[in-house]
């Protein structure tokens, strides 16, 4: 069997959508006023049911290499004057926080972006830890701030 071709008549049919939507009306899910009355499932991608068909943990963990590369290349571009000279703690505290807080939240985290610039990882570690963010991620956070300060 031709595989290329078939996954390229299979993309062309379903179409690709990168939020989940309602596969029996087509709308993003949380737009979706019918699922309860024609039972869609929650889809995304390529026609993906995930309510049929779960995640697997190794597609997990491939989907979850590709976010960390992206959050890697957008800190080490974001604070390139100072990466290289980064501890691999500090730089791994930097991309963990910025996979978790997405690239524009990440960005809010001034004083601490500073503080690191400068070299003063104290103050990075204590900015960390008075944010709503660590109150939201308790251990994490402490945790994180630990090693930023460590190096």
């Amino acid at each position: 069997m031709n595989f290329d071709l078939l996954t390229k008549e299979i993309k062309e049919h379903e179409g690709f959508r990168s939020i989940p939507y309602c596969d029996a009306c087509s709308k993003n899910f949380r737009e979706c006023t019918c699922t309860p009355k024609l039972s869609g499932k929650l889809t995304v991608g390529y026609g993906w049911n995930l309510e049929g068909h779960p995640i697997t943990e190794e597609l997990a963990t491939v989907v979850l290499n590709h976010q960390i590369i992206e959050a890697y290349d957008d800190v080490s571009e974001y604070l390139k004057e100072v990466w290289d000279d980064l501890s691999d703690n500090r730089q791994r505290v930097l991309v963990n926080m910025r996979f978790n807080l997405g690239a524009k939240s990440f960005r809010t985290f001034v004083r601490t972006l500073r503080a690191v610039i400068v070299g003063r990882y104290e103050d990075a570690a204590n900015s960390m830890l008075v944010s709503k963010w660590a109150k939201q991620v308790g251990q994490r956070a402490v945790y994180l701030a630990e090693l930023m300060r460590s190096g």
